[in-house]
């Protein structure tokens, strides 16, 4: 017998999802326009919306997945008593990467690897040969429980990275206005995502983290097996951002083929032009 009840709770889910997608659209349009003419992004209005449309749709998955939005504030309890392990964490990201980019029709996500440490003192980066994704669990968890650190959410850090060397490995030649690209996309998602108000109790909590650790095993294996490339020079790594109130400050960490003309220690100012 036909539930009909359901029926017209789907068929008025999926008008629903049709309104919000070309409401996303439209802001995702804006927003492109902001981007390029306000903001002065690396790229065009192609490269611009693409990435816009990437966040959205990622964002959005992970904000519609209950569960999983529940568990992106269990990554503040990273090293505290009673809180989630190293491998439990690694799993809610793994997890948040592989719904944001099945979101965006990807059957596959980038090579995730956990270390501590990343060079440039961030939080993660974006290798320029392998496009492989850093990620710091450690000061992830640490930035997360702290609102002046820049990183406030992980799906934050993932459009923020995912922006970074698109095709593994081509970078925009000039990685300061690349760090504003992939800042305004973080920007985007932070403003989009409505973290769940609900808290996991600890059953719960050990359920939905056992769920994850079946569906993803794939996802982990893939992990566990990246190594480090020596020739993978991270993204992050070359420059340090100090960024203040309306303000960003860059100093430059190392010299060569960085920037010509600009040596070790040297500050340069950007303002808000270049970071919006």
């Amino acid at each position: 017998m036909i539930d009909v009840n359901l029926q017209t709770d789907l068929a008025n889910k999926e008008e629903r999802d049709k309104i919000r997608d070309a409401k996303d659209k439209v802001e995702d349009v804006v927003e492109t326009v902001k981007n390029v003419v306000d903001s002065n992004n690396v790229g065009g209005i192609k490269e611009n919306y693409v990435d816009n449309r990437f966040t959205t749709k990622g964002t959005n998955a992970i904000e519609d997945n209950e569960e999983l939005n529940k568990l992106q504030k269990e990554l503040k309890t990273l090293g505290q008593e009673g809180g989630i392990t190293e491998e439990e964490a690694k799993m809610i990201v793994l997890a948040t990467v592989k719904e944001m980019y099945e979101a965006n029709g990807f059957s596959d996500i980038p090579d995730i690897k956990f270390e501590d440490g990343i060079s440039g003192e961030t939080t993660g980066a974006r290798g320029t040969e392998t496009g492989t994704i850093y990620i710091d669990l450690k000061k992830l968890a640490s930035d997360m429980n702290n609102p002046d650190a820049g990183t406030v959410t992980l799906v934050g850090l993932i459009a923020h990275e995912t922006s970074h060397s698109e095709k593994y490995g081509e970078t925009t030649g000039n990685l300061l206005i690349e760090e504003g690209f992939a800042d305004s996309k973080e920007n985007l998602a932070e403003n989009r995502f409505e973290e769940d108000k609900e808290v996991l109790t600890p059953e719960e909590r050990a359920k939905a983290l056992a769920d994850l650790k079946e569906k993803y095993a794939k996802e982990k294996a893939d992990s566990d097996s990246v190594t480090a490339n020596s020739k993978d020079e991270v993204i992050e790594g070359k420059t340090f951002l100090e960024k203040t109130k309306g303000y960003a400050k860059i100093v430059l960490k190392s010299t060569g083929d960085f920037l010509d003309g600009f040596t070790d220690g040297f500050t340069l100012d950007l303002g808000n032009k270049l970071f919006g």
